[in-house]
């Protein structure tokens, strides 16, 4: 049982917030847990090119 898949799957949406990086690897990680790629936000402070294509 993938407890963290489970709760993902169970929220409207993900905020992310923080170092460009960070974010990378969480919404990688999010995206991979089955989270709709538009369910995830986020909010970058400078480029995101990096982000994006993750």
């Amino acid at each position: 049982m993938d407890l963290l898949k489970e709760l993902v799957a169970s929220l409207p949406s993900a905020s992310l917030c923080g170092p460009v990086p960070f974010m990378a690897a969480v919404k990688a990680a999010l995206l991979k847990r089955g989270v709709a790629a538009e369910r995830i936000r986020y909010e970058v402070f400078g480029p995101d090119r990096e982000l994006a294509t993750a």
